[in-house]
């Protein structure tokens, strides 16, 4: 993020007029301040009293909270631009609350674009049940806001980690290492490109409403005039609060950032466009005073509680969100995925084409086999020459004393039973998988919505199952350089791509079981096929374009050597790249594991109370099933992504101790290994939560016991 300081003087050489940014705009801000402190005080004070009865109100509630944090940011920006504090206050604002003042701005933009969905689906479509109307998914929908920002904007602080060179000029720019740079530029598309479609989409949201309210003033006139009046005062205040802050700084901000990493511009340019963020920052930062006027206009309780501790007397009006028509009938009952098998019916012709391509299976496991003992043959015979690429150790960084060829031999004996475990991993995952695809082919009339998430998730699975046997190859010894180079580039990254569409589809399908079971009566929109269709989409579109520049982007050209990194193979921008996909990708990997274990959490203790209930032996399996999925996610997925982060820095040497690197090493493969057997949990999820997998299965193998 920009760091926004007085003191990001574009060049030392540049002269600057101190009138504007050392007294015009820390007076400026003085105003905001004192302002924000008193309207966002009384805010909170009254929304402590409002119940969170609707998902506006909590997004409301967190707008607020933003609006108060960002203001507490001002003191430290106001003495540091006035240079009346000491140059530490100066690396803390670079350091710290720039960053917190940028985290509450987009977190302030996000919830007002969720408050013009909520505004849109109470409007334009009365009868529609919306997913995010429900408060207790708006509250964890905002914590999820809340992580991911937060997130994104942590290595702004960590990286900004540069010694103090010149305390009578500090430049926060110079503050920060040349990843901090990067992520720096890369952290600003992502927020602006953020507000563009908040925007974009508020725009959309707020003109249906128009079109709505002038429709219904078109077909009845009775108290319409009022209402319309009513409506169009809210959407008014809302977009021009929106507008008037956010959209001129945005407007600024690519260029200012471009200003700040690139050469190019001259110094009159800096300088002006250094101005010109100042001033539409400011406008930003006024924002804090002006959304006190939504909270007023669009919410009634906040109006009434504020009228009746200030003892004014407030007109009664009838609150027309209460006139909304409910939803009379469920469209479909519950799904009973842990009903009783079904009958049998004949399919020995089936079986015999699984137990063919059993056979086929096992001549292609002898074949691999022979790779490993022809290995172990060569590697007790000094005299034979060893396997080029020591296998696993392709994955060890390069440098120092870990390139050693006795350290090297160390790792690969440590680590040489692991290809065996990950070919286990594989047979028992192609066999699951090619059964699974084949039950669910045998149904394809199945319309359910968990039916859409599960076969994304079992082609997820099948495409990983397939880069296996490359990681196996290279990991035993035996493969040629030009397929170490294709493992580095593509298969390693088909296994990261596919690991983490596993979680997210898994989110999924956690979060369908939960409105199965608790919400039974109630059809959310996301409970659709046609939805749940379009999400899958989203998902394998937004996975891909952060993980396929890693295969992308072009590698280095280096001579055939025995031991080579995958690190080594990469260019600069890879090795950034590199780097913030890892970021991100724990990102997913936190906000999704969020949403299993509340969805799942819930189920629980929901069953739980239900323990009286004659039905119970049935919920009793329920429940199991749920506690193992559980422990399965947890233990498959959470150690190596403990493990992650520390060996991504010993990747890009910010760990360089050999004995350090070499324990990580050993570490994420072992927690790779875990992830990767996830393969085999799979398939008993598919039984318990689909109807086609579960008749085929029992089919089959009763057909086959007869």
């Amino acid at each position: 993020m920009v760091n926004s300081t007085a003191t990001e003087s574009p060049e030392e050489s540049c002269a600057r007029n101190t009138l504007i940014t050392q007294q015009i705009i820390p007076v400026l801000y003085s105003v905001v301040f004192i302002t924000g402190f008193m309207l966002n005080g009384v805010s909170g004070w009254i929304f402590f009293y409002v119940p969170s009865s609707k998902s506006f109100i909590v997004y409301l509630k967190n707008i607020v909270v933003a609006d108060f944090v960002m203001n507490l940011t001002f003191p430290f920006k106001i003495l540091n631009d006035s240079r009346l504090g000491p140059w530490q206050l100066n690396v803390f604002v670079c350091r710290v609350s720039a960053v917190l003042f940028y985290v509450n701005m987009y977190v302030s933009i996000v919830f007002f674009g969720f408050i013009g969905f909520d505004r849109y689906y109470k409007i334009v479509k009365p009868l529609s049940t919306s997913f995010i109307q429900s408060v207790n998914y708006s509250k964890l929908l905002s914590l999820l806001v809340w992580l991911l920002i937060v997130l994104l904007a942590m290595p702004n602080i960590i990286l900004t980690n540069q010694r103090v060179r010149d305390v009578t000029n500090i430049v926060c720019m110079n503050l920060k290492s040349e990843l901090g740079l990067t992520w720096h530029t890369a952290s600003n598309y992502i927020f602006v490109g953020t507000f563009w479609i908040v925007f974009l989409l508020l725009i959309i949201f707020y003109t249906a409403i128009t079109r709505k309210i002038f429709k219904s003033h078109l077909k009845s006139r009775k108290n319409s005039v009022s209402v319309k009046k009513k409506s169009s005062r809210n959407i008014f205040s809302i977009m021009l609060v929106f507008a008037a802050c956010f959209v001129p700084y945005h407007i600024a901000r690519i260029p200012y950032t471009q200003s700040q990493t690139k050469i190019y511009y001259s110094c009159q340019s800096k300088e002006i466009l250094l101005y010109v963020k100042e001033f539409t920052l400011l406008l930003s930062a006024a924002n804090v005073c002006l959304d006190p006027i939504i909270y007023f206009f669009l919410c009634r309780p906040f109006r009434e509680i504020l009228c009746k501790k200030l003892h004014i007397p407030l007109k009664a009006q009838h609150d027309s969100e209460n006139s909304k028509t409910k939803r009379g009938n469920t469209i479909h009952e519950s799904t009973d995925t842990f009903q009783s098998p079904p009958r049998r019916q004949n399919s020995c012709g089936s079986s015999s084409l699984l137990f063919q391509a059993l056979k086929q299976l096992r001549r292609v496991s002898e074949a691999i086999l022979s790779y490993g003992n022809a290995h172990r043959l060569a590697k007790r015979n000094p005299k034979t020459k060893r396997p080029r690429g020591f296998g696993l150790v392709t994955f060890l960084s390069e440098g120092g004393r870990c390139s050693h060829e006795s350290k090297a031999t160390e790792v690969y004996n440590d680590m040489e039973p692991f290809p065996y475990f990950f070919y286990l991993v594989f047979l028992v995952g192609i066999i699951g998988s090619c059964f699974a695809a084949w039950a669910f082919k045998q149904n394809i009339a199945n319309h359910e919505c968990v039916s859409v998430y599960l076969i994304n998730l079992l082609t997820v699975d099948f495409l990983l199952t397939l880069a296996l046997p490359v990681k196996i190859t290279v990991d035993l010894g035996v493969a040629p350089w030009k397929l170490r180079i294709f493992h580095c580039q593509v298969t390693a990254c088909l296994i990261y791509i596919n690991m983490y569409l596993s979680i997210i589809f898994l989110a999924f399908v956690s979060i369908d079981r939960y409105l199965q079971l608790i919400h039974s009566c109630k059809i959310y929109r996301i409970q659709e096929p046609g939805f749940a269709r379009m999400i899958s989409i989203v998902v394998w579109l937004m996975v891909l374009l952060i993980m396929v520049p890693n295969m992308m982007i072009p590698i280095r050209d280096i001579k055939e050597k025995p031991i080579v990194g995958c690190m080594e193979l990469k260019n600069e921008l890879g090795k950034n790249w590199h780097l913030l996909t890892n970021f991100i990708s724990l990102a997913i990997f936190l906000n999704f594991s969020v949403i299993i274990l509340i969805s799942n959490f819930l189920v629980i203790r929901q069953l739980y109370r239900n323990k009286d209930d004659e039905n119970y032996p049935n919920l009793k399996k329920a429940l199991t099933n749920i506690l193992l999925v559980t422990a399965a996610y947890i233990i498959c997925f959470v150690p190596y992504h403990i493990v992650r982060i520390p060996y991504t820095l010993s990747q890009a040497e910010v760990i360089s101790d050999c004995a350090t690197k070499i324990s990580l090493f050993k570490a994420k493969e072992a927690t790779l290994l875990l992830a990767v057997s996830n393969l085999c949990f799979d398939p008993f999820l598919y039984y318990h939560l689909s109807q086609a997998f579960r008749l085929k299965f029992t089919e089959t193998f009763t057909s086959h016991r007869s």
